[in-house]
């Protein structure tokens, strides 16, 4: 059965909410499929308790409730080694596959236009059982297995001009794993409270969501230069407005990379723990600085 793959979001954290654009990508280093086979699956308690949150709810997606009940009663999981609590969607590759292989209505428009406001909405509806409510973004992203950029018109586009595999491996684009699972809910609670704050409403709106902007087109042109610029605002930013949502034991590398200049960090999502981002634009200086930690290579500018 096709594996699904986790996702990244590189940039809108929370800025997406002030207006910015969002750039999320698939990473190939986690993915999860279907099996009959239970080692390191998903708990086949949760599908049923998934299939029948579904079967009480308007099944406008199309679901096959039967054909999914039946499977889930022979032993159906979901193999994934797709860290949960992270940030990496690994319910979103779940949703994902669920639609792949047990969606009957509207089979020409999933799998063959794939047209993506379609997809998104659908996917919302089915991942309402793990978020209460869903946005739809990461299983588009792990259904799609390519980047996706969310404009802040609403705009969505694939983007397939993106570049994530340069030949200058000494520009790395990084995670760097905190070994804390955190969930997404108290974060977005806690960066609403502080908006309320003028002040730092502002510098989200006017100052964050704007480097984030720029970041993404860099990124998207190749342009490492102006790349580099927009990443360090971020960086200082977030160092300086979200402390709550920087883990203790990062706070120190991530001031160190601003003074150093070898490699920036920023969030990876809500924050609060999972895996950090970083762009470093000196590798093996980066990877000497940071050996204490567990870093991930994602691809190279």
């Amino acid at each position: 059965m096709r594996r699904f793959y986790s996702k990244l979001l590189l940039f809108g954290e929370y800025t997406i909410i002030k207006g910015s654009s969002a750039l999320a990508i698939p990473y190939e280093r986690y993915s999860g499929s279907w099996t009959f086979d239970g080692k390191n699956s998903l708990s086949n308690e949760i599908l049923k308790k998934w299939c029948e949150f579904l079967s009480h709810s308007d099944n406008e997606i199309g679901v096959d409730i039967d054909a999914f009940r039946q499977d889930i009663s022979n032993g159906l999981q979901f193999n994934s080694n797709i860290p949960q609590g992270y940030g990496v969607g690994s319910s979103g590759a779940l949703v994902a596959a669920l639609l792949h292989e047990y969606v009957t209505k509207n089979k020409d428009i999933y799998n063959e236009k794939k047209d993506v406001f379609f997809l998104k909405n659908a996917f919302k509806i089915l991942e309402v059982f793990f978020h209460g409510k869903g946005s739809g973004t990461d299983p588009l992203v792990c259904y799609l297995n390519q980047p996706i950029l969310f404009e802040a018109s609403g705009k969505i586009q694939k983007i397939n001009s993106f570049n994530l595999q340069s030949n200058d491996k000494n520009k790395t684009c990084f995670l760097i794993n905190t070994l804390i699972p955190r969930k997404t809910e108290p974060l977005v609670k806690v960066f609403l409270e502080k908006c309320k704050n003028e002040s730092f409403n502002l510098a989200c709106k006017n100052e964050l969501a704007i480097h984030n902007n720029n970041a993404i087109d860099a990124l998207i042109q190749n342009n490492n230069i102006d790349f580099f610029k927009a990443i360090h605002l971020i960086s200082a930013l977030q160092y300086e407005q979200f402390q709550p949502m920087i883990p203790n034991k990062i706070k120190s590398i991530w001031k160190n990379g601003l003074n150093s200049n070898h490699y920036q960090l920023k969030l990876c999502g809500a924050g609060g723990g999972g895996f950090v981002l970083g762009f470093s634009s000196d590798w093996q200086k980066t990877k000497t600085e940071l050996s204490d930690f567990d870093l991930q290579v994602v691809f190279n500018l």
